[in-house]
């Protein structure tokens, strides 16, 4: 009886064990960023839209009080990002290619718009380098 229960509980170790590694396994991105106006300071409640023209997938974040926002969990693939805040020209990051464990900063600086107005950044030289992070990323 007691090595049944041993054994048991044994079965029981391996299979938690077994499990926690695979709930740690990271398959998506983040972006995050800060916010300004000419002048430096932070932007309240901008609006960034990340959008996957390709899927249709969509998640929009607003600013914070310190103009930092961040938007979790994207899958891979290619974006275009858009920063807008009533105001402002809206800022637009195009081909922004997102790959499984990135974490991208995009800090922008929105200008003041004359009437309806965008800014289009075209994010085809996106390193490949973080710089907040020590992580080697493949090739």
């Amino acid at each position: 009886m007691r090595r049944t229960i041993v054994g048991i509980f044994t079965y029981l170790a391996l299979v938690l064990l077994s499990i926690l590694p695979a709930a740690a396994q990271v398959t998506t991105a983040d972006v995050s960023g800060h916010v300004t106006d000419p002048k430096g300071l932070a932007i309240v409640g901008a609006k960034v839209t990340v959008l996957n023209t390709n899927t249709g997938f969509q998640r929009e974040v607003t600013s914070n009080d310190s103009g930092d926002f961040i938007a979790y969990q994207i899958p891979p693939g290619t974006y275009k990002i858009s920063i807008s805040k009533d105001g402002f020209a809206t800022k637009v990051y195009d081909n922004a290619q997102l790959a499984v464990g990135d974490k991208r900063t995009l800090d922008a600086s929105l200008t003041l718009a004359t009437s309806s107005q965008a800014v289009t950044v075209q994010m085809e030289v996106l390193p490949l380098v973080e710089t907040g992070s020590s992580e080697i990323q493949g090739s």
